[in-house]
C-alpha cells in the first residue's frame, strides 16, 4: 500500500520531493494528500508549474526530500453548523456546502486549496448577494467531489428537502465540478416536485484568482434560487469563457466536458434552461 511505501522511503504528506522514475524521468513536487476514491497505490504530487500527476509506486525507483512545507487549513464553520442570516424582507435561501473550489482559497505555499466558509467569508467574497437574498449557510460537508457517493447524495437531498419544509425559497448547493452534474441528476430524482429551485454551483478557478469564475458563478445561482419562475435541479455555470452569461443547465441533460475551461458545462441533446 502507499503508505506502506512512503513509510518506508521517509516521505509524508507535504514533503517537497524528487522522484526518481524507472524510465529515467525524475520529478520535483510536494506530495498532496490522496482523495479517497481511485487507485489507493498512487502517488499525487504537485509540480512547480502547478499541475497535479499521479504516479504509481511500481513505477517508481526512488525519492529524496528535498524539504517540508506546513499546510494551513481554515474551514471558518464547523460541519454540520447551521447560520440563519438576520431578516431583511428578501426571498430566503439556503447554500448548503459539500466541498469544492467555490468558498476555498489557495494555499499557495503547498499548492492545495482548503475551504473558508462564513458568513463574513461569503459577504466579504459576494458582496452583491446582500442585495438578492437573506442568506442561510449550513455546512453539511467538506470532501472532494470525486469522493462523492450515493450516500452523500441522500445528504444533501435531505438537506434541501428540509429546507423547502423550512420554508425558502430555493437552495444552492456548492459542489465540485468534477462530479457536479451526477449530484444534480441524483437530486433531480430524490426530491419529487420541489416547491423551487436547487441550484448547484461551483467554479472552476478559486475565489483568490484574479481569473476565478466564482463571483458570477455564485452570484447567478442565487438569483436563480431566489427568483426563478421554475423548480426542479440545475447546474448553473458560465456559459462562455468570458465573464458575462451564465447558463442553467437542468440536472438530468447536464455534463461536464472539460478540466479547467470556464464553460466546462453543456446541456447534451438540450438546450440551457435559462442564461
Amino acid at each position: 500500500m502507499l503508505s506502506e511505501v512512503m513509510g518506508k522511503w521517509g516521505i509524508k504528506e507535504f514533503d517537497v520531493i524528487r522522484i526518481y522514475l524507472k524510465d529515467g524521468t525524475t520529478l520535483d513536487g510536494v506530495v498532496l494528500p490522496r482523495p479517497g476514491v481511485g487507485d489507493p497505490n498512487v502517488l499525487i504530487l504537485k509540480l512547480d508549474n502547478g499541475y497535479n500527476v499521479g504516479i504509481h509506486v511500481s513505477n517508481i525507483e526512488k525519492t529524496e526530500v528535498k524539504g517540508h512545507v506546513e499546510s494551513r487549513s481554515s474551514v471558518s464553520i464547523p460541519v454540520g453548523q447551521f447560520v440563519k442570516a438576520e431578516s431583511t424582507g428578501l426571498p430566503r435561501v439556503r447554500l448548503v456546502a459539500t466541498g469544492g473550489t467555490i468558498m476555498s482559497k489557495v494555499d499557495y505555499r503547498t499548492g492545495a486549496v482548503y475551504p473558508s466558509f462564513s458568513l463574513e467569508d461569503l459577504y466579504a467574497m459576494y458582496p452583491e448577494v446582500r442585495g438578492i437574498a437573506d442568506i442561510e449557510l449550513l455546512n453539511l460537508m467538506a470532501i472532494f467531489s470525486e469522493d462523492m457517493t450515493p450516500g452523500r447524495w441522500a445528504e444533501i437531498a435531505e438537506a434541501a428537502y428540509r429546507a423547502f419544509l423550512d420554508g425558502v425559497s430555493g437552495v444552492v448547493v456548492l459542489h465540485g465540478t468534477d462530479t457536479m452534474h451526477y449530484t444534480a441528476a441524483a437530486l433531480s430524482f430524490a426530491i419529487r416536485n420541489p416547491p423551487g429551485p436547487i441550484a448547484l454551483v461551483g467554479s472552476q478557478r478559486s475565489s483568490d484568482r484574479p481569473s476565478s469564475d466564482a463571483f458570477e458563478n455564485m452570484l447567478a445561482a442565487v438569483l436563480v434560487s431566489a427568483r426563478a419562475p421554475f423548480a426542479g435541479s440545475y447546474v448553473v455555470m458560465h456559459a462562455s469563457t468570458n465573464d458575462g452569461l451564465i447558463a442553467v443547465h437542468r440536472g438530468t441533460r447536464v455534463r461536464k466536458m472539460h478540466t479547467s475551461r470556464r464553460d466546462t458545462f453543456i446541456s447534451i441533446n438540450d438546450r440551457p434552461v435559462a442564461t
